[in-house]
Parts: C-alpha cells; structure tokens; sequence
C-alpha cells in the first residue's frame, strides 16, 4: 500500500525505511521519546467579551435568576396540585385556594416559556411577569385569595351566587372551560407572533416586524388581551368569589384599556398601524376583510393613505378600536 493513501495516518517522526537495529538508534529514539513537550501557554479564563454580561447573577437575562423562578414556579405548581386533589378527596371546598396557585404558577411559566420559545431574543427574568405588572395586579391576586378562604371558613355552605347546587356545578365547569380557552388563546398568540410579540408596548416598527394575520390574529385584534381577560375572570368563577370577579373585571377592563389607548393616543399624529404597516395594510385590504368575533361588528379601519385624513374619521375609528379592542373582537395586528 502506497505511503500516500488517505486512510493511513503515518506518524509524524517514524522514518520512512526502518533501517537494521542498533544501540545508537535505539538511545536516539529513546531520547526523542523522552523528550519533555513544547510549552504551551496556560489556558486563561474566558474574557468577559466572551460572556454575555446580562446573563450574569444581578443581570436582566440572569440564568441563576431564571432557573430559581422556574423551579419555584414549578415546585409550586405540582405541590399545589397535589394539595388540592388531596382536598377535594376530603370534600373540602379549599380545593380552590391550591388550585388557583397552580393555576397562576403556570400561567407565569407559559408566559417565560412562550417567550424563550418562539421570541428567544426578548426573554429574561422579566418575561415572567412575576413582578412588573405594577400593584394592581398582586392586589388583585391577594384578594382573590383572602375572599375565597373567608367565604368558605365563615360560610362552608356557601354557593355562588347562592343559586341551587346544579348551577353551582355549572358555573364552575363554565369557569374551568373558559380558564383553559383562555389560557390556549393567549400562549397561541405569543406562539404565533413569535418574535412581532412584546411584553412591551412598541410604538416604531423595528427591522423584521410584520404584520400578524393568521391563526388566532385571523379573529381578534388582541388575542392575548383577549385570553387574559377572560382566563382572569374564569380564575374567580373557579373560585366562587364574587366581589373579586367584579374587581378583575374592571381592574383588567382599565389594564388593557390603557394599554390599548397608549397604542393609540398617536393616532391623531398619524402615526397608526398603517403608517407602520403601510404595505401590508393596503394588499388586499387585510384588515377590512377580517371578521369580527361572534360577527358583531365589523371593522372598517383600512390603511390610511396618508396623513391628511379628516380628523372626525380619525376619532370614529379610535372609537371603534377601542370598543372591538378591549372586547377582544376586531381585527389583528400581532403588534403588542
């Protein structure tokens, strides 16, 4: 076999004839072998340009931060499971109280998770939303909490809202059913809209941002709006409290309400969807031809052609967006 086939790797100081045994060849082999290896410099630690600094403890992407909060969240949820299961094999109407806790144990992890999945580039310890939804939110949350253990210490016979024990049963299936369509609609949007999704309300089309017409963007302007509302208030159906569904209702009806109007408080600067998504807007009128949910209404925001639009219109159209908005219903945009 030749010396030159590809499948040998010939070693690098063997010589290509062996020559006929000797001392001296084998004292300068022997010493070749000993010979002490070239000095390499020493492997230094990764420079810091290597690292990403916000993944560090303390950083915005902290991946101690991350992996605490979602081992807390899931050790949460399946201990509160758990507990709750064990409740309701004894009858106990505290079932509820765990239950909850998973409930928004997994509500937050899906958020992060959604996230991290489908838009890797915007998820940190933030997208938890464990913390940045202000006071209301927690305040919400406590209440729920507090109003479900009173009933139910101070009243074990109670029902909601003190109809006959059939509709009781129904209510909560009602409210279970609505709490996974809720939940199912808004991780389909963060999923759909991938990286056009944002915790953050975005004002400027950034590079890459398009406009989200398909899937459940097809059928509601802001389907993520639209399942938190009502996986919010199915919250409470499940739990039976009725002061903290009236309380979720308006809390939410206000949260998304200013979301939706910092959206478009510019529009009388005529800075709207059309002007962001001027192409996509005006090919085939995507926006007019979406139907309304439940067709109630139908919307007739189409892509301005410019900024010269009379200002009544203008109003008229805010106004429409608004109510289809904070409804859930009207068109999609996938611009949250």
């Amino acid at each position: 076999m030749a010396n030159n086939d590809p499948r040998i790797s010939w070693p690098l100081y063997r010589p290509a004839q062996r020559a006929p045994w000797s001392a001296e060849s084998h004292a300068n082999g022997h010493a070749h072998t000993t010979a002490p290896l070239p000095a390499y410099p020493p492997c230094a630690p990764p420079s810091p340009g290597t690292i990403l600094q916000t993944t560090l403890p303390m950083g915005p992407r902290s991946l101690a931060g991350i992996a605490m909060r979602a081992g807390l969240l899931g050790v949460t949820f399946s201990s509160s499971i758990m507990y709750s299961v064990y409740l309701l094999n004894q009858s106990s109407h505290f079932w509820r109280v765990p239950f909850f806790l998973a409930v928004l144990s997994l509500f937050h992890f899906l958020e992060f998770w959604c996230t991290a999945r489908y838009n890797p580039l915007k998820a940190d310890v933030s997208s938890f939303l464990l913390s940045i939804n202000g006071w209301a939110y927690n305040t919400a949350h406590t209440c729920a909490l507090l109003e479900c253990v009173f009933w139910y210490t101070f009243f074990p016979d109670y029902r909601l809202p003190f109809w006959p024990e059939s509709w009781h049963y129904l209510f909560l299936g009602l409210g279970l059913a609505t709490l996974v369509v809720g939940q199912i609609i808004r991780s389909a949007a963060m999923a759909i809209a991938g990286a056009n999704f944002n915790h953050t309300v975005q004002f400027t089309r950034r590079e890459g941002h398009v406009l989200v017409t398909n899937g459940v963007f097809a059928y509601f302007r802001h389907p993520s709006y639209f399942g938190f509302f009502w996986w919010g208030l199915a919250t409470q159906m499940v739990l039976g409290n009725v002061l903290s569904f009236l309380l979720y209702a308006v809390v939410l009806w206000l949260f998304f309400r200013a979301r939706i109007e910092s959206k478009i408080h510019q529009v009388l600067g005529a800075r709207t969807l059309s002007f962001m998504f001027d192409r996509e807007l005006t090919r085939g009128d995507v926006i007019r031809r979406r139907r309304v949910a439940g067709k109630v209404l139908r919307a007739g925001i189409r892509g301005l052609p410019s900024a010269d639009v009379d200002l009544g219109t203008i109003r008229n159209m805010v106004s429409l967006w608004k109510t289809q908005s904070v409804l859930g219903m009207g068109e999609a945009h996938g611009f949250s």
